[in-house]
Order: C-alpha cells, then structure tokens, then sequence
C-alpha cells in the first residue's frame, strides 16, 4: 500500500465550476490535511482533483494547495498499468473536517482488461477501437459493436469510469458482454489480459 500525505490549504476567494463533475460544499477558511492509501501494482498512481473549475490549484506528489472559499472539490485516485487506468470512485472533500484519510476503492496487483476503445452512448457502449491481439480482438469484438452488458451489469447510463471498473480485474479472470452488431445480440466470452 502507498500512504500519501498531501495539505490542502482553503483559503478564502471566488469559485467557479466548469469540469463535469461538480461537488458542493461548504464555506471553509481552514486547513484540511489529506492523507491517502492507493494499493500496490505495477505501473504508475495519482490522484486528481475534480470539480475545481477555474481555482487556483496546485497538486503535487507530495502537496495540494486549494485556494476557494467554497469547499466543492472532489479526489480520485487512479492506477495505470500499461496501456489500462483505473479510477477511483471520487470522494468529496469535507469542509468540517481538518484531516482525512481516504482509502482508494482500486484493484491491487497488475490491471488486465478486454482490449478496446470506447464511447458512451446512453443506453449502451460503443466500441469504437480494438487492440490487435487483445481479447477483444480474439473474441471477434469490432469497432461498431454495442456493449449492452458487462457479466450482470446493463451498461445503460454507464459513464466511462463504471464502464472500465467493470469490464478491467485480475489477468486471466473471465469476463461476459453481450453485444449488439448487425441488429442481433450476441454473447461474448473472454480472459483479461495485460494491454501493453
């Protein structure tokens, strides 16, 4: 596990949400120390803040300093081993509390997934790229396909973060989608694997 410990000083001044994610919280002129745990795997990790907008912020490895009056910031860690990332589900930093500790929900160990790019659309997902040589790829998956389920999960209203925490484990652990092509649904099975 990595232990990071980061102060955010809030300070008073204006805000401004443009990101697509916005958090409202309350007013802060305080300090709030965070501290957090992403588990070990190869590759590289980090943490981002969301819903920041126009702030002034500055996040290092080792400091973050969040100049706002309004505390509506959010943190999400992330993992990335070869070509796949992963994010955290963003946790809303408390303008009460003056130190945090925030456990990472991400995979430990080395990140395996089918293989393909992907966008989006609603009540689906639309693959839009393959990975040659991927699973994927050796599943006969095509640019074009529509994902309408991940093993129990309808990816209906998905965004792309859920859409990755689903369809990305362990190498060698299975996977089912259920894709749409060519008007008829099909089943499809395979094996994560690393994608370098």
């Amino acid at each position: 596990m990595r232990t990071v410990v980061v102060a955010a000083v809030v300070a008073s001044g204006a805000a401004s949400s443009g990101e697509t994610m916005s958090c409202s919280g309350p007013w802060t002129d305080h300090e709030t120390e965070l501290s957090w745990t992403i588990p070990d795997g190869p590759g590289s990790s980090g943490v981002d803040l969301i819903g920041c907008g126009d702030w002034d912020v500055e996040l290092g490895a080792d400091a973050a300093v969040v100049d706002a009056g309004w505390l509506t910031c959010a943190v999400r860690g992330w993992r990335q081993d070869g070509r796949l990332r992963v994010f955290s589900t963003p946790v809303k930093l408390d303008g009460d509390e003056r130190a945090m500790h925030i456990t990472f929900d991400l995979p430990a160990g080395p990140i395996a997934g089918m293989g393909a790019e992907f966008r989006p659309m609603g009540s689906m997902v639309l693959l839009t790229h393959i990975v040659s040589g991927s699973p994927a790829d050796l599943a006969g998956l095509r640019p074009g396909d529509r994902v309408v389920k991940v093993d129990d999960t309808s990816t209906e209203a998905m965004s792309s973060s859920q859409f990755i925490r689903v369809v990305t484990g362990a190498p060698g652990t299975p996977v089912e989608l259920w894709v749409s092509s060519g008007g008829e649904l099909r089943h499809v099975q395979m094996e994560r694997a690393r994608i370098e």
